[in-house]
């Protein structure tokens, strides 16, 4: 079975529509969770993974395994790093707290990066930053977010 991206949202918002139908007619929570597990192994296409990363100029190119190439800006990528100290991290309550992050010069300059497990990647900038892990999800989604 192949579902193209373009299919992937209507594909979740049919199945939060019937999570719904099926909390109505009593279905617990956990088999939903079940449910949902069993069908995100279904969707080969979702199963992203990067063929290729170069630095190129002041960008970094990324070529897809479904052949989709994409383009970031350094200073972009940069000032979208996930990692808890550029980002934040939830308290208890679920509220995250954005903290204050400065940039010098040399906070742009990417030094190397190196790919982690089979999901992400890691960038290493010059001024010493390298906790930031970049899912692959999460910068397809950064992709994708920009070209909307």
């Amino acid at each position: 079975m192949h579902v193209e991206v373009t299919d992937h949202r209507k594909l979740i918002l049919d199945g939060i529509i019937k999570i719904n139908r099926l909390e109505e007619h009593g279905v617990g929570l956990l088999s939903i969770l079940l449910i949902a597990l069993i069908l995100s192994k279904m969707i080969p296409s979702m199963n992203l993974q990067l063929n290729r990363a170069e630095v190129i100029g002041n960008e970094l190119a990324l070529i897809w395994s479904d052949g989709v190439e994409n383009y970031f800006p350094l200073e972009k990528l940069r000032r979208h790093c996930p990692c808890a100290a550029c980002g934040g991290e939830p308290d208890v309550m679920g509220n995250i707290e954005r903290p204050h992050v400065s940039y010098g010069p040399q906070s742009f300059e990417l030094r190397t990066f190196r790919f982690v497990g089979g999901y992400a990647l890691q960038p290493v900038w010059n001024d010493g930053h390298d906790s930031g892990l970049y899912s692959f999800r999460y910068l397809r989604a950064l992709a994708d977010h920009a070209s909307a």
